[in-house]
Order: C-alpha cells, then structure tokens, then sequence
C-alpha cells in the first residue's frame, strides 16, 4: 500500500550518465521543492530487525521490485536561475531542450499576426520552438507562439496558430527554452528523498527513473502545478542527507488560454502524458534471477479536460469532434517568469455541461494526436 508522505519530505536529483548507476552529482542545489509525495510500496522501505541462525542482526525486510514514487512541483520560469527547477524533471519525461534563449530580435513585417519577418534573421531558430513576442512595444510583456515554418530567405516564421494580440512592427523578439516528447534514448535521475534528520539521518535512493508528467491549473488565477511519476530500476537505503537549497522564482498565474489561437476564458485544465515505461530483464543462465537492466518509453496517450464559461459555447462546439486543433495555455507574461505549453493535435472528445455557481460551464475533454511521431506537446520558458 502506498503511504502518503509528510511535505517537509527533501528530495534532491542527480542526472545520470549511465542509466540506473548514481551519478554522485546530487548537491544541496539540486532540491525540488515538493508536495505530496508517495512511495510505492511504502513497507518495503523500511528498516527493521531480523532474527538468523547466529543471532539478533539489524537490516532491510522485504525486496522492493517495482520501486515508484510521484511528487507534486509548482510550475515556475526560471527566475534568476540558469534554468528552471523542472528542468532536469522535463528532460528525463520529454527531452534535452532546444535553448534558444540568446536570441533577440525585433519584428520588422508581420501578416495576419501568424507570419513575421525579423529585422535581423532567424539564424538558430527550429521548427517546434517556442518564440515570445512582445504584445506591446517597450512593456516588457510577451505572448509565446510555437514555430510551424521557417523562412531563411525571407528572414520570416510562421506560427501553428496566430497569436491572440496583435503585433506591432518594432516589437521584441525573444527565443525561449523548449521541451518536446522524444521517441527514444531518454536520459534518467536518480532521486534522493530524505526520510529524517538529526545525528542519524536516512534516505532513499531511486536509481535509473523514468516516468510521466501530469499538468492541472485546478481553479482562475491559481498556478500550474505539475505531477510527476517516476518508476525507478531498484533503490537502495541509506544514511546520509543534504541540506537544501530552494528554487528562487514564483510560480507565475495564467495569463492566456487559446483554443486554435482564440483565447477563451477556463475555469480549470487538466492534461495527463499518460508515458508509459517499460523494463527490460536479463536473465542469467541456469535460472538465475532477473534483473533491471534498462527501462523503455512504450507510449503515450495523452488525454485533458478543461472547464470553459458557457457565454459563448460556439468555440468549443464548432470544434467538432474528429478534426484537430492547437490548445496552448500560457503562464505570466514576463522575461523569466514565463511557462507555456502546446498540444499540436487536440482533438476533442465530448462537451458536457457543469455548473459554477449558477452560472453554465462547458465540460471538454480532448486527447492529443501525434501528427509528425513527437509532436503531441511542446512546453517552453521565456
């Protein structure tokens, strides 16, 4: 059974350059912040006194096969941070970002607000980028849009969908840092969690985890928060701890909700990856125990629900179920305080009807669609 963990748990990561062995890298630095952590199992974990053929001995009962744990983290930019404090999470369930953030460039030309001509160039801009522009010159305020096509001669890029401002010509340009899922060769963590304090302190460690991510925004203005789940190649106990230093940055309130670029109005968004890891065993001759030897990503079935204001319904009924289209939701609107994300393919499921205090709301689930083999979601920090 798995046991709910108090919120002063510590839990610290180290990157891993073989899958499964730890890296040694964990630092006081490297802290998540964290809420609702589990353990699965929970009894395996625990240390206590077994009784042999020679006597009293202390040690750890009960082998723990399929080692899990899942954590909750607030969804923050990167603050006055190098990266972000989900960046090492991101890798490991999506991928090693594209970072594009040096660049910086202002709009010369732009058309119906999807296509815009840069005064400089697009040196160094990919297909699948996030890139942020400024909504009004010189204020310091940004709209994320996600890269369709890219125009060298012509210095332009064009958007998935159009930005819900409008761009003036002048305005800045900045590249952001972007994750999108991979098919294959994902790297691991091994994760720290601190169990006590004190003049014995004690820990597990998980060795070669590999999992999913699951994003809720639960009500209007509240931030992100994003749910991890790892499954882990095996763990080991022991008894030694760090003390933690905190992400710096504030997790940013919504600032835009956009179904095929239109900005609506949403009460809640819920999206789950649903990546599913497999192991892959090796057995020894002469019928040997198995072992973990490296975990795959077997698929992805990524499925969401949001909760819309009923004034004007016509945004979510004609997007008529079996056809697809962009939603990307974006947090803050500043210069490192920043997070949005872009499900390519959405397409819808149903719409029910809620209510929110006497007022009508439109219940739409959706699922997202792989298009081009890894396209199904995109998140970025400007």
């Amino acid at each position: 059974m798995a046991q709910r963990l108090t919120a002063s748990r510590q839990i610290f990561w180290g990157m891993e350059s073989t899958e499964g062995v730890d890296p040694g890298n964990e630092t006081g630095s490297s802290a998540l912040a964290v809420s609702n952590l589990v353990l699965w199992p929970d009894v395996s974990f625990y240390r206590r006194s077994v009784v042999g053929q020679m006597g009293s001995i202390s040690g750890n009962v009960g082998a723990q096969t399929s080692p899990m744990l899942m954590f909750t983290c607030d969804v923050k930019g990167q603050g006055t941070d190098t990266n972000p404090e989900l960046d090492p999470l991101l890798q490991v369930v999506l991928a090693t970002p594209t970072d594009h953030r040096t660049f910086s460039d202002s709009v010369s030309a732009s058309t119906n607000n999807t296509t815009f001509t840069m005064t400089t160039g697009v040196s160094g801009l990919s297909v699948g980028d996030g890139i942020a522009l400024e909504v009004q010159n010189g204020t310091g305020t940004y709209e994320i849009g996600w890269i369709q096509s890219i125009d060298v001669g012509n210095q332009q890029f064009t958007l998935a969908a159009p930005l819900a401002h409008t761009i003036a010509n002048g305005a800045a340009v900045k590249g952001a840092l972007t994750y999108s899922p991979k098919n294959t060769g994902h790297s691991s963590l091994t994760l720290r969690v601190n169990l006590e304090t004190g003049t014995s302190p004690a820990r597990i460690d998980f060795f070669g985890c590999k999992g999913s991510v699951k994003l809720d925004m639960p009500a209007p203005g509240v931030p992100a928060r994003a749910t991890f789940y790892f499954q882990a190649m095996s763990w080991a106990f022991a008894s030694s701890t760090l003390t933690p230093t905190y992400h710096s940055a504030t997790p940013p309130s919504p600032y835009l909700f956009k179904i095929g670029g239109i900005s609506a109005d949403v009460k809640l968004v819920s999206w789950d990856l649903r990546q599913r890891i497999a192991r892959k065993l090796s057995q020894s001759p002469q019928g040997a125990t198995s072992a973990t030897v490296s975990q795959l990503v077997t698929n992805r079935d990524l499925v969401g629900v949001f909760q819309g204001y009923d004034v004007d319904n016509t945004q979510f009924t004609e997007w008529s179920a079996g056809t697809t289209t962009e939603i990307g939701q974006q947090f803050g609107s500043t210069v490192h305080d920043t997070v949005a994300y872009q499900i390519g393919q959405a397409q819808r499921g149903y719409v029910a009807y809620g209510d929110d205090n006497g007022l009508t709301t439109d219940i739409v689930a959706f699922q997202g669609a792989i298009a081009n083999g890894a396209d199904e979601l995109r998140m970025a920090f400007l």
